[in-house]
């Protein structure tokens, strides 16, 4: 299968995927936050009962695990899917398999690309302003992951 490369213009495909990925992330983290006030019988007005430290490392654990494991098993999170876009490895020799197709991410890569959305967003954003700006149409995140999203 070839793969074309997003244009400029196709950039507005991640910032669709991007804010459904964004909306699923958030009705799962609510969803655990209500289950949790549930299981311990408290009401939402308690929700600062619950301690913010274990409770954001893990809410940060399932997102970042989501987008991981999404990119490593078939390279699309679920708004990934919605705008026909994927996550692949950076062509290069290392990635093609014996019949010179792109392999998909492997799960190392997925993690950092994942922990690398930190980085383009602490900035004001200006990791994923480079998709603007990049001639690759790469953000941060891509660059340091070794990885680029093209038209599936």
């Amino acid at each position: 299968m070839a793969w074309r490369l997003l244009s400029g213009g196709e950039s507005i495909a991640r910032a669709f995927a991007g804010l459904i990925d964004v909306v699923v992330l958030m009705a799962l983290d609510a969803g655990i936050l209500y289950s949790t006030l549930r299981l311990l019988d408290l009401p939402i007005e308690q929700i600062g009962a619950i301690p913010a430290a274990p409770m954001g490392v893990f809410l940060l654990l399932l997102n970042g695990g989501y987008l991981a494991i999404f990119t490593t098993a078939g390279g699309q999170t679920i708004g990934k899917m919605l705008a026909r876009i994927k996550v692949i490895p950076d062509p290069s020799p290392e990635a093609l398999d014996a019949c010179g197709a792109l392999q998909q991410v492997p799960l190392g890569a997925s993690v950092l690309r994942a922990t690398a959305y930190l980085a383009s967003l602490l900035p004001a954003g200006l990791g994923f302003a480079a998709i603007l700006f990049d001639s690759d149409g790469r953000a941060l995140h891509d660059r340091l992951a070794e990885t680029r999203v093209v038209k599936a």
